[in-house]
């Protein structure tokens, strides 16, 4: 019904940058203390194990459920349609970030931009909130409504 791919450009740049730097720190042993290879190592695994798991977000909306996936899929998200209470299309502030983040709001899972779809479902007979960031609402939106009007 539903499947958008978004990648996170900035994060890329950013690690991309972070381990040149590291390389260059490590390779040229500079300053009065240099990078050990046993630190070195260190950072370049978890910069790459970082990269791999949040390097894109994908929203997947079935006639059962919405999955938020990251990466290679390590990291994932699944609300089930049919306990759905809302839908609706918000902004998010640029100061709650990118990332899986604790809001005022509930939780966000957001990528790369303020547009998202602010859903609230039954869990365990309490309501919860969840915002999922995409440069697609509108179609997002239909896509949840579509798919729990098929549920109903």
């Amino acid at each position: 019904m539903y499947h958008k791919t978004q990648y996170a450009w900035t994060l890329l740049v950013i690690f991309i940058l972070c381990l040149l730097f590291l390389y260059i720190l490590y390779f040229f042993q500079i300053g009065n203390n240099p990078v050990s290879s046993a630190a070195f190592t260190v950072f370049t695994l978890i910069f790459i194990a970082i990269g791999i798991l949040f390097y894109k977000m994908t929203t997947i909306v079935t006639k059962q459920e919405i999955k938020v996936v990251y990466g290679i899929g390590v990291v994932r998200f699944n609300f089930k349609i049919d306990k759905l209470t809302t839908v609706e299309i918000t902004k998010t502030p640029w100061y709650y970030g990118w990332g899986i983040r604790y809001t005022p709001e509930g939780w966000l899972y957001n990528i790369s931009n303020l547009c998202a779809v602010r859903i609230t479902y039954e869990y365990n007979g309490s309501g919860k909130t969840v915002t999922i960031g995409t440069p697609d609402p509108e179609n997002l939106r239909e896509a949840i409504k579509s798919a729990f009007i098929s549920n109903a």
